[in-house]
């Protein structure tokens, strides 16, 4: 009969690796009267806010913090295996003794003199570097949509305060030209075209109420908010007077090569390379033998026994071949995949310079060309038909015009922000690879 216990005791000294600790934050959930569901935000405000409560944040921090953990388990030096052993049987062969009944102490330490260990080691830093590289890139993406809905729901805001104040001026025209039925002035069919008018612009309401309330659920999600909870904004811009500026950096070559420094995403693929080429290391070095020392105790007499174990295969059938060979495959894999991802990095931040040159020059032009013209059209219409010049058929066109225009503007406005923050998604510029706020930071 043969009883065995292995214990594995760590060393009493480690390596000088960075301490973490298991940073777990709480997702803050709202209630739907929080008061500080009130507060108005930014639009980086909202991407803090995003970024400290949406599920997402949390899935990468823990991706990130296992990848840390996995790398400091394989750096730290291996485990002392303690084994002890009863021994009792007719053969006194088993036994140090050389009787009957025995209890022996087992206790061995396998040096890493093949360097598979320290290769492995390598291979799961840069992978806990990729990960953590990857998690940010995650981060910038998530930045993007909450900006993108941001201002997707400042417009629609805008778009809804527009429909008002043109439902509001429909029936100021509807009641005016009533007055002028009454009086004699304009015939009654301006009174029916008026009323028409009126319900048209109140379905332009009702849309646009639909579609305000559509972009706030899809931002109160990213928020991780309530989904009826109302988001006070800090921006209006429905004023036709807002400007678009042209300040922005769009040289394509200097934010390419800023990307290529800065991107999550490019960055990753680099770590990736790197670990490829460790991992065919750590292939390579399996060929080379691993020192095992085995000190052994007779707890029944006061009898040692030290023994070393060298093992390396002799002779291989392809196993260690073939592993080397697919090594090499996977490292060539990665640096193919690095080729592509600085092709698709450079390609997005061409296509977001070219996105937001053309939204601002669309936008410039527009409210240049369209939108300050038709404003002046619709106040002469309005006085040429208070003053009966006019027909109320071009008051009625002059203001949809000037409706159409406003909305119209509103959607190159947007097109601009969104443009811009394509540009910032591209290169890499975010919160979310400036601060530590979201992604699993160890302690130094």
């Amino acid at each position: 009969m043969m009883l065995s216990f292995l214990i594995a005791i760590l060393p009493c000294t480690l390596p000088q690796v960075a301490p973490a600790t298991h940073q777990s934050k709480t997702r803050k959930i709202y209630a739907l009267d929080d008061p500080q569901l009130k507060i108005p935000l930014s639009v980086e405000e909202a991407v803090i806010q995003g970024h400290r409560n949406n599920p997402e944040t949390f899935m990468t921090r823990a991706a990130t913090g296992s990848a840390f953990e996995a790398w400091k388990s394989l750096r730290a030096s291996p485990p002392i295996t303690v084994g002890l052993t009863q021994v009792q049987g007719s053969s006194p062969e088993p036994t140090l003794i050389g009787e009957p009944r025995d209890t022996i102490l087992d206790i061995g330490h396998v040096l890493d003199t093949s360097g598979q260990r320290r290769f492995q080691a390598a291979e799961a830093k840069s992978t806990f570097r990729s990960t953590q590289l990857q998690a940010q890139e995650n981060l910038v993406f998530l930045e993007h949509e909450i900006r993108d809905a941001y201002w997707t729901l400042a417009a629609m805001r805008a778009q809804l305060k527009i429909a008002q104040i043109s439902l509001a001026e429909a029936k100021r025209i509807e009641s005016l030209s009533q007055t002028q039925v009454v009086a004699g002035a304009v015939p009654k069919t301006d009174v029916l075209r008026a009323s028409i008018e009126v319900a048209n612009a109140e379905q332009a309401v009702t849309t646009a109420e639909a579609a305000e309330r559509t972009a706030q659920i899809l931002l109160n999600n990213f928020l991780a908010r309530p989904q009826q909870s109302t988001i006070n904004l800090t921006v209006d811009i429905s004023d036709e007077n807002v400007e678009v500026s042209a300040a922005e950096e769009t040289n394509v070559k200097d934010l390419t090569a800023k990307a290529l420094a800065n991107r999550p995403l490019f960055l990753t693929s680099v770590e990736q390379v790197t670990a490829a080429k460790y991992a065919l290391k750590q292939a390579e070095a399996s060929r080379f033998p691993d020192v095992t020392f085995l000190y052994s105790r007779s707890l029944v007499q006061s009898l040692d026994t030290i023994g070393v174990n060298i093992s390396f295969p002799l002779i291989d059938f392809g196993s260690v071949r073939h592993s080397i060979s697919s090594a090499k495959w996977l490292r060539e894999q990665a640096e193919a995949t690095q080729a592509d991802v600085q092709q698709q990095v450079t390609q997005e931040v061409s296509q977001a310079c070219s996105d937001l040159t053309a939204a601002m020059k669309s936008a410039q032009s527009y409210k240049r060309r369209a939108l300050e013209p038709s404003i002046q059209l619709a106040t002469l219409a309005k006085t040429g038909y208070s003053h009966g010049a006019t027909s109320i058929l071009a008051v009625i066109d002059a203001e949809s015009t000037q409706r159409n225009s406003r909305v119209t503007y509103i959607n190159c406005l947007l097109s601009v922000y969104k443009a811009s923050d394509a540009v910032r998604a591209a290169v890499g510029t975010s919160l979310s690879t400036t601060t530590s706020l979201s992604v699993y930071q160890p302690k130094r």
